[in-house]
Protein backbone atom coordinates (compact mmCIF):
# COMPACT_ATOMS: atom_id res chain seq x y z
CA UNK A 1 0.00 0.00 0.00
CA UNK A 2 1.07 3.44 -0.92
CA UNK A 3 0.95 6.40 2.19
CA UNK A 4 -2.41 8.46 0.34
CA UNK A 5 -2.88 12.19 1.00
CA UNK A 6 -7.02 11.77 0.09
CA UNK A 7 -8.75 9.20 -1.21
CA UNK A 8 -8.94 8.86 -4.94
CA UNK A 9 -6.39 11.59 -5.26
CA UNK A 10 -5.11 10.66 -8.70
CA UNK A 11 -8.59 10.55 -10.23
CA UNK A 12 -9.77 13.56 -8.79
CA UNK A 13 -6.79 14.93 -10.64
CA UNK A 14 -8.14 13.42 -14.15
CA UNK A 15 -11.09 14.80 -13.78
CA UNK A 16 -10.24 18.33 -13.18
CA UNK A 17 -7.80 18.10 -16.22
CA UNK A 18 -10.46 16.89 -18.35
CA UNK A 19 -12.90 19.32 -17.37
CA UNK A 20 -10.28 22.19 -18.09
CA UNK A 21 -9.35 23.93 -14.98
CA UNK A 22 -6.32 25.36 -15.16
CA UNK A 23 -2.97 23.91 -13.69
CA UNK A 24 -3.01 26.35 -10.92
CA UNK A 25 -6.41 25.96 -9.73
CA UNK A 26 -5.62 22.11 -9.93
CA UNK A 27 -2.85 22.50 -7.63
CA UNK A 28 -5.28 24.72 -5.26
CA UNK A 29 -8.08 22.33 -5.14
CA UNK A 30 -5.45 19.35 -4.55
CA UNK A 31 -3.70 21.15 -1.64
CA UNK A 32 -7.14 22.15 0.06
CA UNK A 33 -8.33 18.92 -0.21
CA UNK A 34 -5.11 17.11 1.09
CA UNK A 35 -5.05 19.42 3.88
CA UNK A 36 -8.92 18.77 5.08
CA UNK A 37 -7.73 15.21 5.17
CA UNK A 38 -4.41 16.17 6.91
CA UNK A 39 -6.41 18.36 9.79
CA UNK A 40 -8.99 15.55 10.64
CA UNK A 41 -8.08 14.77 14.04
CA UNK A 42 -11.43 12.93 14.79
CA UNK A 43 -10.80 9.43 14.26
CA UNK A 44 -14.19 8.55 13.19
CA UNK A 45 -14.28 11.17 10.51
CA UNK A 46 -10.98 10.03 8.85
CA UNK A 47 -12.08 6.89 9.12
CA UNK A 48 -15.22 7.83 6.60
CA UNK A 49 -13.27 9.29 4.59
CA UNK A 50 -11.38 6.49 3.97
CA UNK A 51 -14.63 4.14 3.69
CA UNK A 52 -15.39 6.32 0.32
CA UNK A 53 -13.51 3.99 -2.38
CA UNK A 54 -14.55 0.94 -0.44
CA UNK A 55 -18.68 2.11 -0.55
CA UNK A 56 -17.95 3.05 -4.11
CA UNK A 57 -16.86 -0.62 -4.54
CA UNK A 58 -20.05 -1.85 -3.37
CA UNK A 59 -22.37 0.40 -5.61
CA UNK A 60 -23.57 1.84 -2.27
CA UNK A 61 -24.23 5.64 -2.01
CA UNK A 62 -21.71 7.72 -0.60
CA UNK A 63 -24.02 11.05 0.54
CA UNK A 64 -23.70 9.86 4.84
CA UNK A 65 -20.00 9.76 4.31
CA UNK A 66 -19.74 13.03 2.95
CA UNK A 67 -22.11 14.97 4.58
CA UNK A 68 -20.55 13.81 7.94
CA UNK A 69 -17.39 15.70 6.96
CA UNK A 70 -18.78 18.66 4.49
CA UNK A 71 -20.86 20.18 7.42
CA UNK A 72 -17.71 21.35 9.35
CA UNK A 73 -15.61 22.79 7.27
CA UNK A 74 -15.57 26.55 7.22
CA UNK A 75 -12.66 28.35 5.24
CA UNK A 76 -14.46 29.66 2.09
CA UNK A 77 -11.55 28.13 -0.65
CA UNK A 78 -11.38 24.20 1.74
CA UNK A 79 -15.58 24.42 1.61
CA UNK A 80 -15.50 24.99 -2.71
CA UNK A 81 -12.85 22.15 -3.09
CA UNK A 82 -14.63 19.79 -0.83
CA UNK A 83 -18.08 20.54 -2.73
CA UNK A 84 -16.33 19.94 -6.13
CA UNK A 85 -14.68 16.62 -4.70
CA UNK A 86 -18.10 15.91 -3.53
CA UNK A 87 -19.33 16.54 -7.27
CA UNK A 88 -16.60 14.15 -8.48
CA UNK A 89 -17.06 11.14 -6.18
CA UNK A 90 -21.04 11.54 -6.49
CA UNK A 91 -20.68 11.57 -10.71
CA UNK A 92 -18.06 8.43 -10.69
CA UNK A 93 -20.30 5.57 -12.23
CA UNK A 94 -19.98 2.31 -10.17
CA UNK A 95 -18.40 0.55 -13.49
CA UNK A 96 -15.39 2.33 -13.68
CA UNK A 97 -14.79 0.84 -9.94
CA UNK A 98 -15.52 -2.77 -11.18
CA UNK A 99 -13.20 -2.03 -14.21
CA UNK A 100 -10.52 -0.51 -11.89
CA UNK A 101 -10.87 -2.97 -8.65
CA UNK A 102 -7.16 -4.45 -9.30
CA UNK A 103 -6.15 -0.71 -8.84
CA UNK A 104 -8.08 0.17 -6.06
CA UNK A 105 -7.34 -2.87 -3.94
CA UNK A 106 -3.89 -2.07 -4.72
CA UNK A 107 -3.94 1.17 -3.69
CA UNK A 108 -6.07 1.09 -1.10
CA UNK A 109 -6.01 -2.48 0.63
CA UNK A 110 -9.41 -2.95 -0.42
CA UNK A 111 -9.33 -6.64 -0.50
CA UNK A 112 -12.86 -8.09 -1.80
CA UNK A 113 -14.87 -11.53 -0.01
CA UNK A 114 -13.20 -13.60 -2.66
CA UNK A 115 -9.44 -11.70 -1.85
CA UNK A 116 -9.45 -12.18 1.96
CA UNK A 117 -10.78 -15.53 1.47
CA UNK A 118 -7.78 -16.35 -0.41
CA UNK A 119 -5.57 -14.88 1.70
CA UNK A 120 -7.14 -16.40 4.44
CA UNK A 121 -7.07 -19.99 2.81
CA UNK A 122 -3.36 -19.48 2.45
CA UNK A 123 -3.07 -18.57 6.17
CA UNK A 124 -4.95 -21.79 7.00
CA UNK A 125 -2.63 -23.93 5.25
CA UNK A 126 0.62 -22.73 6.13
CA UNK A 127 -0.64 -23.52 10.26
CA UNK A 128 1.49 -26.25 10.27
CA UNK A 129 2.99 -27.38 14.24
CA UNK A 130 6.36 -29.21 14.12
CA UNK A 131 7.71 -29.69 17.60
CA UNK A 132 7.50 -31.11 20.83
CA UNK A 133 6.51 -34.62 21.78
CA UNK A 134 2.70 -34.78 20.63
CA UNK A 135 1.38 -35.95 17.64
CA UNK A 136 2.58 -32.88 15.24
CA UNK A 137 0.09 -31.28 12.78
CA UNK A 138 2.01 -31.39 9.18
CA UNK A 139 -0.66 -29.45 6.81
CA UNK A 140 1.95 -28.84 4.30
CA UNK A 141 2.76 -32.73 3.95
CA UNK A 142 -1.15 -33.45 3.98
CA UNK A 143 -1.60 -31.17 1.62
CA UNK A 144 0.58 -33.12 -1.00
CA UNK A 145 -0.18 -36.34 -0.07
CA UNK A 146 -3.68 -35.18 -1.11
CA UNK A 147 -2.93 -33.80 -4.33
CA UNK A 148 -0.90 -36.76 -5.16
CA UNK A 149 -3.87 -39.10 -4.57
CA UNK A 150 -6.27 -36.75 -5.66
CA UNK A 151 -7.99 -36.36 -2.98
CA UNK A 152 -9.58 -32.53 -1.95
CA UNK A 153 -9.49 -33.50 2.02
CA UNK A 154 -7.05 -31.11 2.89
CA UNK A 155 -9.71 -27.98 0.90
CA UNK A 156 -12.40 -29.10 2.73
CA UNK A 157 -11.02 -28.69 5.90
CA UNK A 158 -9.80 -25.32 4.69
CA UNK A 159 -12.59 -23.99 3.52
CA UNK A 160 -14.99 -25.04 6.86
CA UNK A 161 -12.69 -23.35 9.32
CA UNK A 162 -12.81 -20.15 6.84
CA UNK A 163 -16.17 -20.14 7.14
CA UNK A 164 -15.69 -20.66 11.26
CA UNK A 165 -13.22 -17.97 10.89
CA UNK A 166 -14.62 -14.56 13.16
CA UNK A 167 -13.76 -10.81 13.48
CA UNK A 168 -14.29 -8.90 16.28
CA UNK A 169 -16.71 -5.69 16.05
CA UNK A 170 -17.95 -3.26 18.10
CA UNK A 171 -22.15 -3.10 17.50
CA UNK A 172 -24.13 -1.07 19.62
CA UNK A 173 -21.49 -0.56 22.17
CA UNK A 174 -20.79 -4.27 22.43
CA UNK A 175 -17.99 -6.28 21.32
CA UNK A 176 -19.12 -8.89 19.39
CA UNK A 177 -17.85 -11.81 16.94
CA UNK A 178 -19.06 -11.62 13.25
CA UNK A 179 -17.99 -14.32 10.74
CA UNK A 180 -15.49 -13.15 8.61
CA UNK A 181 -17.12 -14.64 5.78
CA UNK A 182 -20.37 -12.35 6.21
CA UNK A 183 -18.98 -9.30 4.98
CA UNK A 184 -18.57 -8.01 1.35
CA UNK A 185 -15.08 -6.22 1.86
CA UNK A 186 -12.23 -5.86 4.47
CA UNK A 187 -9.76 -2.77 3.74
CA UNK A 188 -7.05 -1.24 5.76
CA UNK A 189 -8.07 2.62 6.77
CA UNK A 190 -4.62 4.42 6.85
CA UNK A 191 -3.90 6.76 10.25
CA UNK A 192 -0.44 7.80 9.74
CA UNK A 193 2.06 7.16 7.39
CA UNK A 194 2.99 3.67 8.54
CA UNK A 195 -0.38 2.39 10.55
CA UNK A 196 -3.72 1.09 9.53
CA UNK A 197 -6.48 -0.04 11.55
CA UNK A 198 -9.01 -2.51 9.89
CA UNK A 199 -12.34 -2.56 8.40
CA UNK A 200 -15.12 -5.00 7.80
CA UNK A 201 -17.76 -3.21 5.07
CA UNK A 202 -20.83 -5.00 3.97
CA UNK A 203 -23.27 -3.74 1.02
CA UNK A 204 -25.59 -1.39 1.96
CA UNK A 205 -23.30 1.13 3.92
CA UNK A 206 -22.49 -1.22 7.18
CA UNK A 207 -19.12 -0.37 8.56
CA UNK A 208 -17.40 -1.89 11.26
CA UNK A 209 -13.79 -1.64 13.06
CA UNK A 210 -12.30 -4.58 13.53
CA UNK A 211 -10.63 -5.53 16.96
CA UNK A 212 -7.77 -7.63 18.46
CA UNK A 213 -8.23 -9.58 21.94
CA UNK A 214 -4.85 -8.88 23.99
CA UNK A 215 -3.40 -10.81 26.41
CA UNK A 216 -6.20 -9.76 29.07
CA UNK A 217 -8.86 -11.09 26.32
CA UNK A 218 -9.46 -7.07 26.29
CA UNK A 219 -10.33 -5.83 23.18
CA UNK A 220 -8.59 -3.20 21.24
CA UNK A 221 -8.85 -1.65 17.77
CA UNK A 222 -6.45 -3.48 15.64
CA UNK A 223 -3.94 -1.56 14.37
CA UNK A 224 -1.26 -2.96 11.80
CA UNK A 225 1.14 -1.78 9.86
CA UNK A 226 0.27 -4.20 6.83
CA UNK A 227 -1.92 -7.42 6.14
CA UNK A 228 0.97 -9.72 6.89
CA UNK A 229 0.45 -8.59 10.72
CA UNK A 230 -2.94 -10.55 10.94
CA UNK A 231 -3.06 -13.71 12.36
CA UNK A 232 -5.43 -16.83 12.97
CA UNK A 233 -5.86 -16.99 16.62
CA UNK A 234 -7.03 -20.92 17.61
CA UNK A 235 -8.99 -20.13 20.73
CA UNK A 236 -8.54 -23.02 21.96
CA UNK A 237 -4.93 -23.74 21.52
CA UNK A 238 -3.93 -26.04 18.76
CA UNK A 239 -1.27 -27.77 20.43
CA UNK A 240 -4.11 -28.62 22.94
CA UNK A 241 -6.09 -30.11 20.73
CA UNK A 242 -3.28 -32.26 19.23
CA UNK A 243 -2.31 -33.75 22.83
CA UNK A 244 -5.72 -34.58 24.01
CA UNK A 245 -7.26 -35.78 20.61
CA UNK A 246 -6.73 -39.64 19.23
CA UNK A 247 -5.17 -38.61 16.04
CA UNK A 248 -4.16 -42.22 13.89
CA UNK A 249 -3.79 -41.07 10.50
CA UNK A 250 -2.53 -37.73 11.44
CA UNK A 251 -0.13 -39.16 14.03
CA UNK A 252 1.15 -41.73 11.19
CA UNK A 253 1.85 -38.50 8.58
CA UNK A 254 3.50 -36.73 11.98
CA UNK A 255 5.57 -40.15 12.32
CA UNK A 256 6.76 -39.32 8.84
CA UNK A 257 7.52 -35.65 9.33
CA UNK A 258 9.25 -36.35 12.94
CA UNK A 259 12.06 -39.27 11.10
CA UNK A 260 12.88 -37.06 8.74
CA UNK A 261 13.30 -34.55 11.15
CA UNK A 262 16.10 -36.87 13.35
CA UNK A 263 18.31 -37.09 10.13
CA UNK A 264 17.87 -33.76 9.15
CA UNK A 265 17.99 -31.66 11.79
CA UNK A 266 18.37 -28.22 10.17
CA UNK A 267 15.65 -28.41 8.31
CA UNK A 268 12.38 -26.85 9.39
CA UNK A 269 9.14 -25.83 8.01
CA UNK A 270 7.83 -26.12 4.58
CA UNK A 271 11.53 -27.37 4.30
CA UNK A 272 11.56 -30.02 6.58
CA UNK A 273 7.56 -31.37 5.37
CA UNK A 274 8.48 -31.27 1.75
CA UNK A 275 11.64 -33.53 2.16
CA UNK A 276 9.57 -36.03 4.50
CA UNK A 277 7.16 -36.20 1.64
CA UNK A 278 9.82 -36.62 -1.04
CA UNK A 279 11.42 -39.51 1.34
CA UNK A 280 7.81 -40.97 2.37
CA UNK A 281 6.80 -41.31 -2.04
CA UNK A 282 10.37 -43.12 -2.54
CA UNK A 283 8.97 -45.86 -0.13
CA UNK A 284 6.80 -48.80 -1.27
CA UNK A 285 4.60 -49.32 1.89
CA UNK A 286 0.90 -48.64 1.14
CA UNK A 287 -1.36 -46.36 3.45
CA UNK A 288 -3.81 -48.45 5.89
CA UNK A 289 -7.40 -48.87 4.76
CA UNK A 290 -9.67 -46.74 6.16
CA UNK A 291 -6.59 -44.04 5.94
CA UNK A 292 -8.48 -41.49 4.14
CA UNK A 293 -11.54 -41.56 6.32
CA UNK A 294 -9.42 -41.35 9.40
CA UNK A 295 -8.42 -38.19 7.94
CA UNK A 296 -10.61 -36.35 6.95
CA UNK A 297 -12.68 -37.51 10.51
CA UNK A 298 -9.69 -36.30 12.48
CA UNK A 299 -9.25 -32.64 10.59
CA UNK A 300 -12.99 -32.64 11.29
CA UNK A 301 -12.31 -33.14 15.14
CA UNK A 302 -9.82 -30.82 15.13
CA UNK A 303 -11.96 -28.14 13.69
CA UNK A 304 -14.97 -28.96 15.76
CA UNK A 305 -12.64 -28.50 19.03
CA UNK A 306 -12.12 -25.00 18.58
CA UNK A 307 -13.22 -21.68 17.47
CA UNK A 308 -11.05 -19.40 15.25
CA UNK A 309 -10.84 -15.41 14.76
CA UNK A 310 -8.24 -12.82 13.38
CA UNK A 311 -6.01 -11.14 15.98
CA UNK A 312 -3.13 -8.97 15.34
CA UNK A 313 0.06 -11.35 15.30
CA UNK A 314 2.02 -9.32 18.10
CA UNK A 315 -1.03 -10.48 20.62
CA UNK A 316 -0.97 -13.90 19.07
CA UNK A 317 2.51 -14.54 19.70
CA UNK A 318 1.58 -13.03 23.26
CA UNK A 319 -1.03 -14.78 24.56
CA UNK A 320 -0.55 -18.15 25.43
CA UNK A 321 1.96 -16.08 28.36
CA UNK A 322 -0.86 -15.10 30.60
CA UNK A 323 -4.13 -16.77 31.19
CA UNK A 324 -3.87 -20.80 31.10
CA UNK A 325 -7.32 -21.82 31.67
CA UNK A 326 -7.22 -25.52 33.22
CA UNK A 327 -11.10 -26.57 32.81
CA UNK A 328 -14.32 -24.68 31.66
CA UNK A 329 -18.06 -25.23 33.42
CA UNK A 330 -21.48 -23.97 32.56
CA UNK A 331 -23.57 -22.69 35.69
CA UNK A 332 -26.87 -24.51 34.15
CA UNK A 333 -29.41 -22.64 36.02
CA UNK A 334 -27.82 -18.80 34.84
CA UNK A 335 -26.16 -20.33 31.45
CA UNK A 336 -23.09 -18.74 32.97
CA UNK A 337 -19.06 -19.43 32.32
CA UNK A 338 -16.87 -20.32 34.54
CA UNK A 339 -12.84 -21.22 34.30
CA UNK A 340 -10.70 -22.55 36.41
CA UNK A 341 -7.13 -20.87 35.95
CA UNK A 342 -5.03 -22.50 38.89
CA UNK A 343 -5.61 -25.77 40.85
CA UNK A 344 -6.48 -25.20 45.07
CA UNK A 345 -4.15 -23.62 46.68
CA UNK A 346 -3.90 -23.02 51.23
CA UNK A 347 -5.63 -19.49 52.18
CA UNK A 348 -5.93 -18.63 55.69
CA UNK A 349 -5.54 -22.59 56.24
CA UNK A 350 -8.68 -22.76 53.92
CA UNK A 351 -8.35 -24.68 49.94
CA UNK A 352 -9.04 -21.57 47.65
CA UNK A 353 -9.09 -21.85 44.10
CA UNK A 354 -8.60 -19.08 41.14
CA UNK A 355 -11.83 -19.10 38.80
CA UNK A 356 -13.03 -16.58 36.59
CA UNK A 357 -16.37 -15.81 35.51
CA UNK A 358 -16.22 -15.33 32.10
CA UNK A 359 -18.49 -11.96 31.59
CA UNK A 360 -16.62 -10.52 34.72
CA UNK A 361 -13.49 -8.47 34.07
CA UNK A 362 -11.12 -10.26 36.41
CA UNK A 363 -11.02 -13.21 38.11
CA UNK A 364 -12.29 -14.30 41.56
CA UNK A 365 -10.60 -16.36 44.10
CA UNK A 366 -13.35 -19.41 45.76
CA UNK A 367 -13.59 -21.87 48.56
CA UNK A 368 -12.91 -24.72 47.07
CA UNK A 369 -14.57 -26.96 48.72
CA UNK A 370 -18.36 -24.81 47.81
CA UNK A 371 -16.51 -24.88 43.73
CA UNK A 372 -16.90 -28.50 43.96
CA UNK A 373 -20.08 -29.07 45.72
CA UNK A 374 -21.23 -27.00 43.35
CA UNK A 375 -20.23 -29.80 40.75
CA UNK A 376 -21.15 -32.58 42.82
CA UNK A 377 -24.97 -31.21 43.07
CA UNK A 378 -24.86 -30.36 39.22
CA UNK A 379 -24.84 -26.71 39.29
CA UNK A 380 -21.81 -26.44 37.82
CA UNK A 381 -21.39 -28.62 34.41
CA UNK A 382 -17.96 -29.37 33.05
CA UNK A 383 -17.54 -28.53 29.40
CA UNK A 384 -15.10 -27.79 26.50
CA UNK A 385 -13.44 -24.54 25.99
CA UNK A 386 -15.30 -24.43 22.33
CA UNK A 387 -18.34 -24.86 24.39
CA UNK A 388 -18.72 -21.84 25.26
CA UNK A 389 -20.08 -18.73 23.25
CA UNK A 390 -16.50 -17.05 21.73
CA UNK A 391 -17.85 -13.92 22.89
CA UNK A 392 -17.04 -15.07 26.92
CA UNK A 393 -13.37 -15.81 25.35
Amino acid sequence: MRIIDFPLREEFETYLLNNKYPKGTIDSYLSNINTISKNINNFEEKFFLFIIPIALCAGDSVDTLINSLKFKIKNKDKKSAFNLYEKFIKGIKNQFFENNYKKLHKDYDIFSQNDIKAKMHSRIMNQSRLSGDKTWFPLTFIQKLCNAKNKDIHIKYRDKLYKKLHIIINESNMYVHKELSSFDFFSLIPISSNLYCCCVYKKGGQVFQVFTPDILNKKKELIVSGIKEIAIDHVTPIDTTLKQLKLKAIDKISREVKDCKQSNVNLKGKDLEKKAFDNYKAKTHKLYKNFWTDLENELNKILDDSHYRLISSKENAQKGNFVDYKEFFKDINNNDYYAKIYEPVSFNNKDMVLVHKLDEPTPQIMDRISFDQKILNGTLSKCKQVEVPIDLL
